[in-house]
């Protein structure tokens, strides 16, 4: 014959004490849980700058420490932090919203994360030559917008 739920067993210290292990152990196991999930979604952090390709000058930025024009077509950036763990790109783009620059852009972009110091970036703008040949490009100055994100830990 089944028992119903009020006739069952009286509760002893014995059983008493392990329902309390099995919730404090089903809670520090939550805890546990709840803390490394906690410690892998952190945000990361953004880093970018706008830079006018002219003077090489920051138009706008975070996180970074300065911009110099090394060259035609070539800039060094630093940032605060190292670089080579982070996800990067940069895309032609004006420097001003309102006031874009009448020149024209360059046709393609390409980046590098120096390896000492971690924390620079030298961007590349050039022009393909005036046959379009790949492999034969002209550096040329040109506005650029650069985002990063990065661990962060």
């Amino acid at each position: 014959m089944a028992e119903s739920l009020n006739a069952s067993r009286p509760l002893t210290r014995v059983r008493f004490l392990l329902i309390a292990l099995t919730v404090a152990m089903a809670l520090f196991v939550a805890l546990i849980t709840a803390t490394r999930a906690s410690g892998t979604t952190s945000l990361a952090k953004r880093v970018f700058a706008t830079v006018d390709g002219a003077t090489g000058a920051l138009a706008h930025g975070s996180h970074v420490v300065s911009v110099t024009r090394s060259g035609t077509g070539l800039y060094n950036i630093t940032f605060d932090r190292h670089m080579d763990n982070c996800a990067i790109a940069v895309s032609l783009g004006l420097d001003r919203p309102v006031e874009p620059d009448m020149g024209p852009l360059a046709d393609k972009l390409t980046f590098a994360v120096n390896s000492s110091p971690k924390t620079n970036i030298v961007v590349a703008a050039y022009n393909f030559d005036a046959g379009g040949t790949p492999g034969h490009q002209v550096f040329a100055d040109s506005d650029f917008h650069l985002i990063g994100l990065c661990p962060s830990t």
